[in-house]
């Protein structure tokens, strides 16, 4: 218990909440990815998509969706904020698991990766097929028990991915020890792109080439997710640096 100061109208033997300065803050290096989402809208085909410049909380690039913490963990545009730090030691792409085959082999077929570091230099770029996907969804039903002309609503049931479904599997940057770091207020972004139109319809992506061979409404277009893997430096203050210890 303290004594109020005269004066002040706080009376005797009142508790009072005293501040303390905060103890010493920590940069703990952790295991996880950077990652950012975009929408491919399939009635209107991108030339490209770039990522880690829309963070969350806003709209990605086809307007389709707000960005939640299930689309990425970017709080800045095209740069990490302070006092982040990230060493990269690959990347994987995952597209969207309601996706069907036929649109998966349009997306790939192709498509470029590539990676931009410092402001507009890139530092990587690579044919779609090399970024493997990582987890996700794996395998292949078909279950067609009838054929509508024109659409592909039979039925088929399709879940593909590029490359095995490990945790592990991701394309490799760095150079035995050494990686590239991203720090605070350093301009990076990654980008695919079609240097020819992504064909619709009948012989290319439409709106019914989902997993499940029925419409895809809700967004009207496939969530394509990049991972840029590494370690992350996060600052801990106070408790949370001593709990991190």
């Amino acid at each position: 218990m303290m004594h109020g100061a005269p004066g002040t109208g706080i009376p005797n033997a009142y508790p009072l909440a005293i501040n303390t300065p905060l103890d010493r803050a920590y940069l703990r290096p952790l295991q996880e990815p950077l990652y950012d989402t975009e929408c491919f809208k399939f009635s209107a085909p991108p030339s490209s998509l770039t990522y880690f410049q829309r963070p969350i909380s806003q709209n990605d690039a086809s307007g389709l969706i707000t960005k939640t913490e299930a689309e990425t963990n970017i709080n800045q545009s095209s740069m990490l904020d302070y006092p982040r730090e990230f060493s990269i030691l690959g990347f994987n792409v995952a597209l969207d698991s309601t996706i069907g085959l036929r649109a998966v082999a349009e997306i790939y077929r192709r498509c470029a990766f590539s990676f931009v570091f410092s402001g507009r230099r890139p530092y990587l770029t690579v044919p779609f097929n090399r970024i493997p996907a990582g987890q996700g969804l794996e395998g292949a039903v078909a279950a067609a028990s009838s054929y509508d002309s024109g659409t592909n609503t039979s039925g088929v049931v399709s879940s593909f991915k590029n490359g095995m479904g490990h945790i592990a599997n991701y394309y490799k940057f760095n150079l035995g020890r050494s990686a590239l770091k991203i720090k605070p207020g350093e301009a990076f972004n990654a980008k695919l792109a079609w240097p020819t139109t992504v064909p619709t319809g009948k012989v290319g992506v439409d709106t019914l080439n989902d997993v499940y061979g029925e419409t895809q409404t809700s967004p009207a277009g496939w969530f394509v997710a990049v991972f840029i893997v590494g370690c992350v430096a996060r600052l801990f203050r106070g408790a949370q640096a001593q709990a991190a210890r």
